[in-house]
């Protein structure tokens, strides 16, 4: 699996049966605001570009799956209303998010340390 794969940094809940990933979590929120502490480039989308953060993410990160990432960092719920000609894109680099997945798993060993319960002897 792809270390960059939208599950590894989104939680997983079950709604009504079926496995979702939780956009609501800890990590949309603070994702964003982790990037806007680094130095990043931007994009000004153009006529081939619009409404397609695939292309973009493969443009500089030559993936189109981390889509995903462009639209998180730049708070794009619809690609299709909100990548049109001239937006100005953030583009994080992929060492900024791999220090954020880096930080999640930090996050994810303390969180089932703390849940194992402590048996004084």
């Amino acid at each position: 699996m792809n270390k960059f794969d939208r599950s590894n940094f989104f939680r997983t809940v079950t709604v009504q049966g079926i496995n979702r990933l939780d956009f609501q979590s800890w990590m949309w929120v603070r994702f964003p605001k982790f990037i806007d502490q680094k130095q990043v480039a931007t994009f000004r989308v153009n006529q081939a570009r619009e409404f397609r953060l695939d292309l973009i993410a493969d443009d500089f990160y030559s993936d189109t799956s981390l889509w995903w990432l462009l639209a998180l960092v730049n708070k794009i719920l619809d690609p299709v209303s909100e990548v049109s000609i001239g937006k100005v894109l953030i583009i994080p680099s992929l060492v900024d998010i791999e220090d954020f997945y880096q930080a999640i798993q930090a996050r994810k060993r303390l969180n089932s340390k703390a849940s194992i319960p402590q048996v004084t002897v």
